[in-house]
């Protein structure tokens, strides 16, 4: 199972972040999401950009490029064996710098990965 940091804008029941963090969880992954506040989501410790999670695995992101800036420095010093940008979280200035650290980039949805046993 892989340690993975899900990144999102906000913890609701209808949307993509809420339903991956659901079913990683399912899939028995350990499940990290990072939050402004610190609290407890459905059992998920929720982390602060300043908090450091050793042995990462990959980060899955549901922000936009833009809201993405702010935790550039903060993923890569997390050193993630892979960064997934999910639908709508592409960012081709973000992936170079991944990339250019040897931290493997994938454009695709976890959803679909954990459903077709990609993940």
């Amino acid at each position: 199972m892989k340690k993975t940091l899900v990144i999102g804008a906000k913890v609701q029941s209808v949307n993509f972040f809420y339903n991956a963090l659901q079913t990683l969880v399912k899939y028995k992954h350990e499940v990290h999401v990072l939050g402004l506040d610190a609290a407890i989501f459905e059992g998920l410790c929720l982390h602060k950009i300043d908090e450091y999670i050793p042995d990462l695995d990959t980060v899955s992101l549901y922000l936009n490029a833009s809201e993405q800036k702010k935790y550039y420095t903060y993923i890569e010093a997390l050193k993630p064996k892979r960064v997934i940008f999910n639908p709508g979280a592409e960012n081709y200035d973000f992936k170079n710098r991944l990339v250019a650290k040897g931290i493997v980039v994938e454009e695709a949805c976890t959803l679909f990965l954990l459903y077709t046993n990609k993940y």
